[in-house]
């Protein structure tokens, strides 16, 4: 391996097997660039470290942000196998109560009751009058109940 500036002969270590290279290159004042060249050759293609993790360099900002406490809410939600259960079962409950009570609604409306005459009897205007009145046969006014005598002619009533 090349590498511009010098960084030696590099030293391998025995845990990897890896060759590390490492030097001094003192304070390098903000703005300042710094080159440095590299160099080598690769017999194969396979890879000589394993998959690392990425950490943030800065923490992360805005950890008071609605999406933030949301995840977390969440999270804790996921994790917490009662809480799920509970809050599962909470809606299912809320389903079916808006179900039911539309069901209900549909099926339970107030009827009102329908007056069914028999098949076989015909419609007579005498019988529309009702059969407790009594009415004058001098005259023709309506006599009110417990009546004996007409109170327009004074016509003596006949009770049927």
């Amino acid at each position: 391996m090349i590498t511009e500036p010098d960084l030696g002969a590099g030293v391998v270590n025995t845990d990897d097997g890896l060759t590390y290279y490492t030097a001094d290159i003192g304070e390098i004042s903000q703005g300042v660039i710094l080159n440095l060249k590299l160099s080598y050759l690769k017999t194969n293609d396979e890879l000589s470290a394993s998959l690392m993790t990425v950490h943030a360099v800065n923490p992360i900002e805005n950890q008071n942000g609605p999406m933030y406490i949301g995840k977390e809410i969440l999270q804790s939600v996921v994790e917490n196998q009662t809480l799920t259960t509970t809050i599962v079962l909470l809606l299912a409950a809320i389903l079916l109560f808006i179900v039911v009570s539309l069901l209900s609604s549909r099926f339970n409306k107030v009827r009102l009751p329908v007056r069914k005459t028999k098949p076989n009897e015909e419609s007579d205007p005498a019988d529309s009058v009702e059969k407790n009145q009594v009415y004058c046969h001098q005259c023709g006014k309506r006599a009110r109940p417990g009546d004996l005598f007409c109170r327009v002619c004074g016509s003596k009533l006949i009770q049927s």
